[in-house]
Parts: structure tokens; C-alpha cells; sequence
């Protein structure tokens, strides 16, 4: 039994549990009765015709001197209405006997030992009514118990860094109208878009959907890197799997989108609406880019708009009372240790201005209240202000007192495609950093700036806290200077295909040109031409000079290595190796092949490097996807030059040597269809026949009928997409009289109770409402 102290949650969290858990043991239907003048909020209920009231209040650190005060202060409310039974209901332990104390205290009103409820008792009932306990996900995720369970629990091992926000963020999370409109979706369609601008609570919102799900059983897959994560999941015996993509349309246009990733994104949605069950995909976006993808020219994700509508929650403006519950959780934990200041606080009826602005925005709550220190309630209300009047102040400030060192490291974030990289490579790019000043820059913007995973020993990774902090940094690239000292930064051939998609050197869309990259960005990358070309081989000949390629200054030369010794051939570290030769590869061919300006000294770089690498290249299993990602952009255009379409042609052929799954295979399909379909058609049909048919081989060793059907649906897909005939009738006839075993997929329950209060509160209920403030 958890034995919970109730301090994660604020009043009004209290009041709604409280509401909950009486409903479900008394078996009474408990409503709001309005706020009274003590700011405490009652609930009124009938029962066998019998009216049942009942006070919360939610302090934790009350004495039982402070317990019995407010009962008798209670007692003495002329405004009580009349009541058949009225309950007192505490979140504080009490001593044996001071129930007794506070029945007399409570003296004249109806209320006897059963009706006061404190700490123990609401436990006990917890255990009693275990789906109250888990539809309020903040009462059971600050349970140290539980809090372990997810750290240790092999369903939260791939997603450590969602689990750091999450865990930051769950006091603040207020439950709105979205929140079981979410849940209806997941419940019908088995998949979710979240969409709005940027601050409006999406991915607070995923977060609670992945927390309620994960209480109920559900493991929890996040997809950081790119939409392959979700299909190696797919097949796995996993009972039941909740896929979370955050920004699946990139963070600031669709340009992000990996190359013919829309495909596969498309195609993870239909497979995860069209399954067992078993599979729930929870997607967040954009509204901006969401509209640049409908409209784009990308035929898979134009095909999203056409039926989003039946899996799309749109967050919109916030209900009066959702900002109000917002501001007031922010207070409330914001300053939890200082009731001076939150005295004052409570009183303070500007925060019905705050409520009201304009520019509310969640986000910036969180920067202003939790982020930085304040010495008066003036002093909170004016930085406040001013971050809702200018957004952009809440970092700008904050960043010009950054050490060089921070500032660097924010731009090699910054401009990474995942906004996130391995430490040693930061620490790398970062060069001539003594360690006391790398150390002292990573402790200033950590849970400010910047998040270390893991939280606990060495971190291995660093992503930037949140996408607000990205879109200040890019917008600084308007500036020149700015620009050059992004573009001298550029320590990977990712992040300078990422500034040239952002600056419009890359080709974009006429639509996403005019709503993309600003002008001051598309002038000062223009006016630096020549020196992306530049840094584009610099980049590469260092990439590929610690791997098995040897620059000597004019040309590459295959050299022993870890990736082509005949020793070590297979290994992981020599995968790994390989991969990371091909991604540098495919890297460059994207820059050279698909820019809209002349780029000859990397082209010329690409042409050597390709000849001498290809001599290198054996088959190594765990390489074949990004081999057909290197052919997919040598062939990006049906202009591509002969030398790229004979080296794509090569490559395409090993890759299918050194494919091992059905994932790889798949891969195939994100190569241009005039390529696929024209001069490598005979050749790719009869590999990708070959390669179905292994699939078909190690289906027939299986021996679960569900696995089975799941991995043959997959190859028929895979075979209808490329229009090849498979005969599977006489599998499919041994599938369907194999004896099923039974897979449960979970009913997924949406958490009771709407919030309670009006949505169109007016001035006297919210000032009753923060008044709570005062503790």
C-alpha cells in the first residue's frame, strides 16, 4: 500500500480527489458547491435524499492546534448550507484521539468520528477504490514506490529523457476539455494528433496520456531520432506498446522531415488505426508546419490532412478558468517554501491580469515562476509582464549572461536536427575548453537551458530543455553575425544540412519559402555560399578520416581499419563504424546533389570519396538501411548525374546483400520511384522477391498465430507497395488453424471526473480561488 502525503498536489488537485474517492465509497454523486469566503472550496451531494456536504482542507504541515482552529472556524460560518451529514476532510496525518478533538471543535455541525477523514483514511480508501488512485496521476507518480518502478522498469529504459520531463512537469498539469477528448481518440482510432502553436501545452498533454497509459500496463516507446524506431517495435512480442512522437513534422517546418520519412509516417499511423489494438501512437505538432504538410508537396503527408480530422485534437485557446488553475499551480509550487511571499501573492489581484493577457502562454509561466528567483511580488509581476509582453525577453536576458562556453554549446544544439547529441561529440565540437569551464557551463543552464541523461552518474547525452529555447537561438541567426558564428560552429554534415534547409539553401517549397526561412536568414546564407561549400569538406574529410578512408590532402585512400579488417568484419563496433561512413556519405550527397547552388569543392570531394569507399565496401549486416539511404539521395533528382546513378546502383545491390529484416527491405522504398521503377527495376524486383521470401521462411518458424498474421500483414504491405505478387495463400491457411493465444489489449480507461469549476469563472471566484495561496 502506498502511504501518500498528498504534497504533490495542489488544493484544487486535493478537492478533486477527495471529490473522487468519497463518490466511489460512499457511492454519492459529489459536485462543486462554490467557493467559500475562507477560499476553501466545498462539495455538496444527495444521498438517499439526503444532502451530504463536505469541507477539504489541504495542509500537509497543519498541527493539530491548526486542525482544530479551522474547525472551529468552520462551525461558526453563517453561510453553511443545510446539511444532513457534512464531512471534514484533511490531507494531514492526525494523532489516535484528535479526531475526537475535532468533532467537538466542529460542534453544532451534523458530523461524527466517520466523517472526519485525514491522511491514514484517504490511503485506506485508495487501496479500496483502485481506479480513483489511478486517475489522478499526480497523487501516484510522487510516490517514491512508483517512482523507482519507472526508472528500473524496462518500459521507460528507451525513453529516459521523457521521463526526466515528465517527472518535472506533472505538479503544474492541469486537466482540460483536450485531455479526454485525447483519450477518446486513443479509444476509437487508436492514434492521436496533438496540435497548436508552439506553448499551448502538447506535449505536457502527451505527457499525461503516456503516464495514465503506462500506469495501465502500457510500455512506452519514444521516438527521438526518426519514424524506423516505431517499425523496430512493431514486431515484438510486446503485449501492449505506446508509441509517442514529439514534433513528428519537425520543430519549425516540414523541411526537418528526414527524406521520404512522410512515407513512413503515414504508413506507421494506417498500420497502428488498422491493428489488433495492441498498438497506440500518440503524434504532436505544430499547427504552422501541420498546415505546411497538408499543403506541401509531399504526397504521403498531403494524404494526413484528408482524414486528421478523426484522430486530430486541435489545442485552442484556453478555457478563463484553465489559465486561472495554471497560473495558480505555478504559484502555488513555485513558491511553495516561502508563504510570506505567497500571502502576499494571494491578495495580489494581478494575476487577473496575467489570466487575461493576451500572450498567456504556459511556457513562459514556467520560465518566470519556476525558473528565476524574485525578491518582492512586484519584482515577479513586472519580469512576468514583461516576458508575456516580449517572449523573447525570457531568454534574451538569460542568455547574454552566458560564459562563451554556454554559447557554444547552445549552438551545437541548436543546430542539431534532434535538438540533442552525445556529450563527448559537444564536448569535441566545443574545442580548447578547459574541464573547469565545460563542467561550470553545463551546471548554470542545467533545467534551464539545456537536460542532461541521464539524471544520475555520467550523462551521456544533452538536449536542449525545450523547443522555446531553440526558436530563440534560431531566430538569432537573422543577425549576420549570428549567422557567420553558426556557420563557423558547424561540426557535422547533419547540422549543416539542417542551416541549409532552415536558410533556404536547400530547396524548399514556393509555399514553405514564404512562410519558412525569413528574409534576413535566406540573405545572410546566400551572402555564405562559399563558405557552406568550404565547410561542407571540411566537415566531411574529418567525419570520414577516423574512419576506414585516409585523407592525405588530395585524395581518400582505403586504409586497415576497424570497419575493413577481415578480424573484427561483423562486429558491432564495426557496424557502427560503417554506418557512421555511410551517414557522412549520405550526408554530402544530400548537400551536393540537392542544393539550389554550385557547391564544387564538395562534389568533387563526394566523387573520390564514393570511389574509394565502395572498393571498401563488404556486406555487413546492420548497414543496409543507411545504404539505401545513400542511394535514395545520390538519385534524389531524375537529373542526377550518370556517376551517381551507377554508384547508387552498386550501393542498392549491397545493400540488399547485407539486409537481415523486414525493416531493411522496407527501406528500399524510400528510394525515388523513377530510380526503383526505371533503370534499377529488373534488378530491385528480383532482390526484394528474394528478400520477401526469406521473410516468408522465418514466419513459417514461428509459432504464435498472432505474431505470425502481424509479420505477414507486414510483408504483404511491403510487397503490395513495389507490386509484386506473393503466393501466401497456404500460410496463411496454417495462421488461420493454428490455436490463437489470447492477447488482451487493454481497455483504456479514461480518468474520471471533469474539472469541477465553471469555465467561465468570473473575477469573485478566482479571487476566492487563489486566496488558497495563503495556505
Amino acid at each position: 500500500m502506498n502511504d501518500y502525503d498528498f504534497r504533490a498536489l495542489s488544493p484544487i488537485d486535493f478537492e478533486a480527489l477527495v471529490r473522487d474517492l468519497l463518490n466511489a465509497d460512499l457511492g454519492v454523486q459529489l459536485s462543486s458547491f462554490g467557493v467559500g469566503p475562507d477560499g476553501g472550496i466545498d462539495l455538496r451531494g444527495v444521498s438517499d435524499g439526503k444532502t451530504v456536504v463536505v469541507q477539504c482542507k489541504h495542509h500537509p504541515n497543519a498541527s493539530k492546534a491548526d486542525l482544530i482552529r479551522a474547525a472551529k472556524a468552520e462551525s461558526a460560518r453563517a453561510d453553511l448550507p443545510e446539511a444532513d451529514s457534512y464531512f471534514f476532510v484533511v490531507s494531514t496525518a492526525i494523532s489516535p484521539g484528535a479526531d475526537v478533538e475535532l468533532v467537538a471543535a466542529l460542534t453544532p455541525l451534523p458530523v461524527d468520528q466517520e466523517s472526519i477523514w485525514h491522511a491514514g483514511k484517504l490511503n485506506a480508501a485508495l487501496v479500496r477504490h483502485k481506479p480513483v488512485e489511478r486517475a489522478h496521476i499526480k497523487l501516484w507518480l510522487s510516490s517514491a514506490v512508483v517512482l523507482e518502478r519507472i526508472v528500473s522498469s524496462a518500459e521507460w529504459q528507451r525513453s529516459e529523457q521523457l521521463l526526466q520531463t515528465v517527472s518535472s512537469r506533472v505538479r503544474l498539469h492541469v486537466h482540460t476539455a483536450a485531455f479526454y477528448s485525447a483519450f477518446q481518440k486513443l479509444q476509437d482510432e487508436r492514434v492521436v494528433m496533438l496540435s497548436g502553436s508552439p506553448g499551448v501545452g502538447k506535449s505536457t498533454l502527451a505527457e499525461m496520456l503516456l503516464l495514465t497509459l503506462w500506469n495501465d500496463g502500457w510500455t512506452v516507446v519514444n521516438i527521438a531520432a526518426d519514424v524506423d524506431e516505431a517499425w523496430r517495435q512493431i514486431r515484438t512480442d510486446t503485449e501492449k506498446v505506446v508509441f509517442y512522437y514529439d514534433d513528428f513534422l519537425g520543430q519549425t517546418s516540414t523541411s526537418e522531415v528526414q527524406k521520404n520519412e512522410g512515407a513512413g509516417i503515414a504508413q506507421l499511423i494506417e498500420r497502428v488505426r488498422s491493428g489488433d489494438g495492441r498498438r497506440l501512437l500518440i503524434l504532436t505538432t505544430r499547427e504552422q508546419v501541420l498546415n505546411y504538410a497538408v499543403h506541401g508537396a509531399d504526397d504521403r503527408l498531403r494524404r494526413l490532412g484528408e482524414e486528421r480530422s478523426k484522430y486530430q485534437v486541435e489545442l485552442r485557446m484556453l478555457t478563463r478558468l484553465e489559465r486561472a488553475m495554471m497560473l495558480f499551480n505555478h504559484l502555488y509550487f513555485g513558491f511553495n517554501d516561502r508563504s510570506a511571499f505567497k500571502l502576499q501573492l494571494s491578495s495580489d489581484e494581478r494575476f487577473l491580469a496575467v489570466i487575461d493577457h493576451s500572450g498567456f502562454n504556459p511556457r513562459i509561466l514556467e520560465s518566470v515562476a519556476l525558473r528565476q528567483q524574485h525578491r518582492s511580488v512586484d519584482e515577479f509581476y513586472e519580469a512576468l509582464f514583461g516576458a508575456l509582453d516580449h517572449p523573447e525577453s525570457v531568454w534574451a536576458g538569460s542568455f547574454e549572461q552566458l560564459s562563451p562556453t554556454a554559447v557554444e554549446i547552445l549552438f551545437q544544439l541548436a543546430m542539431s536536427p534532434q535538438a540533442s547529441m552525445p556529450t563527448e561529440d559537444v564536448r569535441q565540437a566545443v574545442n580548447n575548453v578547459e574541464s573547469r569551464q565545460w563542467v561550470a557551463a553545463l551546471r548554470v543552464m542545467e533545467d534551464t537551458w539545456i537536460r542532461l541523461s541521464p539524471d544520475r552518474g555520467t550523462a551521456t547525452d544533452i538536449q536542449l530543455f525545450d523547443p522555446s529555447r531553440r526558436d530563440f537561438i534560431i531566430d538569432l541567426l537573422d543577425q549576420p553575425s549570428h549567422f557567420d558564428a553558426a556557420l563557423l560552429r558547424i561540426s557535422t554534415m547533419s547540422q549543416l544540412n539542417y542551416l541549409a534547409r532552415l536558410s533556404g539553401v536547400r530547396p524548399i517549397t514556393v509555399e514553405m519559402r514564404k512562410r519558412g526561412a525569413s528574409h534576413s536568414l535566406r540573405i545572410n546564407a546566400r551572402n555564405r555560399v562559399s563558405d557552406f561549400d568550404r565547410i561542407a569538406a571540411i566537415v566531411v574529410r574529418r567525419e570520414l578520416n577516423v574512419s576506414s578512408l585516409l585523407y592525405d590532402g588530395n585524395t581518400f585512400e582505403p586504409r586497415d581499419s576497424i570497419a575493413s579488417s577481415d578480424a573484427v568484419r561483423g562486429t558491432r563496433s564495426a557496424r557502427r563504424t560503417l554506418v557512421l561512413q555511410v551517414d557522412a556519405l549520405s550526408e554530402l550527397a544530400q548537400f551536393c546533389l540537392g542544393t539550389e547552388v554550385a557547391t564544387p569543392e564538395s562534389l568533387l570531394l563526394l566523387k573520390d570519396a564514393l570511389g574509394a569507399f565502395h572498393e571498401e565496401l563488404g556486406y555487413q549486416f546492420g548497414a543496409s538501411r543507411a545504404m539505401f539511404r545513400l542511394a535514395s539521395e545520390l538519385v534524389c533528382s531524375a537529373d542526377a548525374p550518370p556517376w551517381a546513378v551507377k554508384a547508387a546502383e552498386s550501393i542498392t545491390i549491397t545493400a540488399f546483400d547485407s539486409a537481415d529484416d523486414l525493416e531493411d527491405l522496407r527501406a528500399y522504398g524510400e528510394i525515388p520511384t523513377w530510380f526503383r521503377e526505371g533503370p534499377f527495376r529488373r534488378a530491385g524486383d528480383e532482390r526484394l522477391m528474394e528478400g520477401l521470401n526469406n521473410e516468408l521462411d522465418g514466419i513459417r518458424q514461428q509459432n504464435d498465430k498472432s505474431a505470425m498474421a502481424s509479420w505477414l500483414e507486414e510483408v504483404e504491405s511491403v510487397a503490395s507497395e513495389h507490386s509484386i505478387y506473393l503466393d501466401v495463400d497456404e500460410l496463411r491457411q496454417e495462421i488461420d488453424e493454428m490455436e490463437a493465444r489470447y492477447h488482451d489489449p487493454g481497455h483504456v480507461a479514461v480518468p474520471g471526473g471533469r474539472d469541477h469549476l465553471d469555465s467561465g469563472a468570473d473575477d469573485e471566484q478566482l479571487k476566492q480561488l487563489f486566496r488558497q495561496l495563503r495556505g
